[in-house]
């Protein structure tokens, strides 16, 4: 009998290494108590967008720690942008300057950088991946915008905001 379930066993772990669906793969990691493929699962689920009409059949805790974990990857997405609790490396937009020459930013460009936080904000609460949201954004005229702006120092100091902002993010989650 133990062969069998052992055998019964390897079969479950290779269906969820080999599962498409990461919210599926989390439930049954944790109904049948699979410690090291629930904390793959779960990382998995905090990164993408899941069907969340599929959390009726979770218990709570696990429920719990999905919740956790998407809201930490989001809270680590605004305290970046926002800049309200750490120093970051987009510190001088929040004020109105210009991150290269520190020269106040035109009406134009504020208005842009906070369309664009809104933008990457209200994208997170759906798919609390950077690089996701990222990709997310690469074909909105938003984020083409920002990036074509200009500073008072005739310098595109939003060039690089995706490569800034994966990077923040990826700190703060270290």
């Amino acid at each position: 009998m133990d062969g069998v379930s052992q055998t019964t066993l390897l079969h479950l772990r290779f269906a969820l290494l080999s599962s498409k669906d990461p919210l599926r793969e989390y439930m049954i990691a944790c109904r049948q108590e699979i410690h090291d493929l629930q904390a793959a699962a779960l990382d998995k689920c905090a990164r993408v967008d899941i069907d969340f009409t599929q959390l009726h059949e979770m218990q709570g805790e696990y429920m719990a720690r999905l919740t956790t974990a998407r809201m930490d990857r989001i809270e680590n997405i605004c305290v970046v942008l926002c800049a309200y609790d750490i120093p970051s490396p987009f510190h001088h937009l929040m004020c109105g300057d210009c991150n290269c020459c520190q020269l106040p930013l035109s009406q134009q460009a504020r208005s842009l950088w906070e369309d664009f936080v809104k933008t990457i904000v209200i994208s997170s609460l759906r798919r609390p991946s950077i690089e996701d949201v990222l990709s997310d954004l690469e074909d909105r005229s938003v984020y083409e915008d920002l990036v074509a702006t200009t500073c008072p120092g005739n310098k595109h100091p939003f060039s690089q905001i995706k490569k800034q902002l994966t990077d923040a993010v990826k700190d703060r989650e270290d």
